[in-house]
């Protein structure tokens, strides 16, 4: 994370593609990310609820 924003400070003009190019795929995936964030959310507090049962 930190190369890349070295690289694209030091090379603005070089990492414009790059950068297009790597904010481009999570938008077109949001939904796919957003079930797979919320999905994560209720495993881990599902687990972290279903522990404190006695």
């Amino acid at each position: 994370m930190l190369a890349f924003v070295v690289g694209t400070r030091v090379f603005p003009g070089e990492a414009e593609p790059v950068v297009d190019g790597a904010k481009g795929w999570p938008i077109d995936h949001i939904e796919g990310l957003s079930l797979v964030a919320g999905n994560a959310s209720v495993v881990f507090w599902g687990h972290r609820c279903l522990r404190r049962v006695p």
